[in-house]
């Protein structure tokens, strides 16, 4: 991993990866409430 420097260039990529990194989270976050939901839906219906 490279040293970030001062240049506009390499500001853009870091706010772009964190971007990135933050929809990826949300998604992952989003995706798990789903399933968990659905445990819990499926656990009242089997009963």
């Amino acid at each position: 991993m490279t040293q970030p420097d001062a240049t506009t260039g390499t500001i853009a990529e870091e706010a772009a990866r964190r971007r990135r990194i933050r929809n990826t989270a949300l998604r992952l976050a989003l995706f798990a409430l789903v399933v968990y939901v659905g445990f819990i839906i499926a656990f009242i219906n089997r009963n």
